[in-house]
């Protein structure tokens, strides 16, 4: 479970360049979670407060839908926690690449 690398293309490229990871969950499902890497340039968190919240929108979007399925009720408690870990591990694995350099 490795993330991708973090495109430092923002804020020269798309606004949400380099914010978000996309996790793979299993059986097709994935999920959408912030790349703590990206909070060295503000992140979504702060683009939404103090920048231009219409430049990230979708992203904000996909981030609030992928929390919002794990708090429904369309998937058991049991599913939502498996779901949980795995998004830990890879946001831990992005964490640790950050602190290596990489």
């Amino acid at each position: 479970m490795q993330p991708p690398p973090l495109s430092k293309s923002w804020p020269h490229g798309h606004a949400a360049d380099g914010m978000t990871i996309n996790v793979p969950l299993g059986d097709g499902a994935s999920a959408t979670i912030i790349d703590p890497r990206s909070f060295d340039d503000g992140g979504p968190e702060w683009v939404m407060r103090y920048g231009n919240p219409e430049s990230v929108r979708y992203t904000v979007a996909s981030l609030l839908e992928s929390y919002d399925y794990l708090l429904s009720g369309n998937i058991s408690t049991k599913e939502a926690i498996r779901r949980l870990r795995v998004l830990r591990q890879y946001r831990a694995a992005a964490v640790q690449i950050a602190a290596t350099g990489g």
